[in-house]
């Protein structure tokens, strides 16, 4: 048993190192760090736009035609706006294009490709929304001021 009056880790012997006496050039220097160079510290965004930029890095599962995809969230912001587009929101089709020419702008194509997409389950929404195409496509280009064979007036 051990003597009641001397605490649990303390040393029991008359000596400068050893059990619970560490060397004095071993042990911290008053206010000094055990860890100098410390946790790095987590950078602070203060541009709006790079704190934008950063949150559409960030990758999230996104359920598409009852599967599971990842994509960072700009790209399920762009699928959802093509979506939306697609089924005829008007703010969507003016985004999807605005963000179109940007992107025709700097990437300059040689001849461009038009398909036309029909579900089976859709046909009798087919001609409704194809008549919608064909007058966005006029009201784009009298606003572009192009003629019917797409060269300018």
């Amino acid at each position: 048993m051990t003597d009641e009056s001397t605490p649990k880790n303390q040393p029991t012997g008359n000596y400068e190192v050893g059990w619970c006496r560490p060397p004095k050039s071993g042990q911290w220097q008053k206010g000094q760090s055990g860890n100098p160079k410390g946790r790095r510290k987590q950078r602070l965004i203060t541009d709006l736009a790079e704190a934008y930029h950063e949150a559409g890095l960030e990758i999230v599962r996104i359920p598409i035609r009852g599967k599971m995809r990842r994509m960072t969230l700009r790209q399920a912001v762009a699928f959802k706006a093509y979506f939306d587009a697609a089924l005829g929101d008007p703010s969507a089709r003016r985004e999807v294009n605005r963000i179109e020419e940007v992107y025709a702008q700097r990437h300059p194509v040689e001849q461009e490709i038009v398909c036309e997409l029909v579900f089976p389950e859709e046909e009798g929404r087919q001609a409704k929304v194809l008549e919608q195409n064909r007058r966005y496509v006029e009201e784009w280009k009298k606003l572009q001021g192009l003629s019917d064979d797409g060269s300018s007036e």
